[in-house]
């Protein structure tokens, strides 16, 4: 089963720089693409390794994408969003006339008030 699994990605690697060979119209590409795959078919040792290579470099990939889509999301959305909030809302802490913002409350507390605090 590890071996027809290695092969799928073997097939998947070699697929993916044919089109983008089709694509680009890059020669190099095709030559790596017959080149992964003819390795992968003669030897399955080398072939693993390949996929063990590909494989960390996807998961580098995909460290490094999950903090850019994160950064894009922060900048794009939520600090557009913030800012705009700040600028329409109206904020007691901006008031100078007030000496505090305390505020008192006369309230007498029963058991009830306590038994769901969250």
């Amino acid at each position: 089963m590890k071996i027809k699994k290695d092969f799928e990605t073997l097939l998947v690697i070699s697929s993916g720089l044919a089109l983008l060979y089709f694509w680009l119209d890059i020669v190099y590409l095709w030559y790596i693409s017959i080149s992964i795959l003819v390795l992968g078919v003669i030897s399955p040792w080398l072939g693993r390794h390949i996929v063990r290579v590909w494989k960390g470099l996807s998961m580098i990939l995909g460290a490094i994408n999950t903090h850019i889509l994160l950064a894009i999301v922060f900048y794009l959305i939520l600090t557009p969003v913030a800012l705009l909030r700040r600028i329409l809302s109206k904020r007691p802490e901006l008031d100078q006339t007030r000496s505090s913002f305390f505020l008192t409350r006369q309230h007498t507390y029963e058991p009830h008030d306590f038994e769901h605090p969250w």
